[in-house]
């Protein structure tokens, strides 16, 4: 399990922070990814999650989102 988020992180570190959790899960050879977490609504190629997974998903990892946008 990893914890990424912080309640009032500003966005930009909030960003960043699930990029940096993703890309470490991607190193430690995990097999799937399930995340729930709420980003402003962006385009896929700015979107943290889309981006984080697409990677993920070239590595064969199975990625599960439940997003909200706001």
């Amino acid at each position: 399990m990893y914890h990424v988020l912080h309640f009032n992180e500003p966005i930009d570190a909030a960003t960043t922070d699930t990029l940096a959790g993703m890309d470490q899960a991607i190193e430690d050879g995990v097999d799937l990814m399930s995340l729930s977490l709420a980003f402003p609504k962006t385009p896929f190629y700015e979107n943290p999650i889309a981006i984080g997974a697409f990677v993920a998903m070239e590595k064969g990892i199975f990625v599960s989102c439940a997003t909200v946008h706001q």
